[in-house]
């Protein structure tokens, strides 16, 4: 995808949260924008909302370790990968990034 769509993807996201505040799913798809666009603040901030909401989401804290991985925030990341292997045993994925 083009940089472009993603900087679309980011607007069409927040104009959802703006009319739904709360929408999880926009959350994690804003984080996952932010994310490919290099800006882990933004994405760190938007899957933390998102965990807040859905406290037991496995695949929510593996995006968010792999955010705090990519700005360098190793222990977050692996404290995030072990609370999703904790809430989902069998999410391999998160077992593969801890390692």
């Amino acid at each position: 995808m083009a940089v472009q769509e993603f900087d679309g993807a980011i607007a069409d996201y927040g104009e959802v949260l703006r009319l739904a505040p709360g929408t999880v799913s926009s959350h994690i798809g804003r984080g996952h924008a932010h994310f490919v666009r290099g800006d882990t603040t933004a994405a760190i901030a938007d899957l933390t909302e998102a965990i807040r909401l859905i406290p037991k989401s496995a695949s929510t804290y593996d995006r968010r370790g792999l955010a705090y991985r990519r700005s360098g925030d190793l222990a977050r990341a692996i404290d995030d990968y072990t609370t999703a292997i904790g809430l989902n045993p069998a999410y391999a994925l998160a077992y593969n990034n801890r390692g």
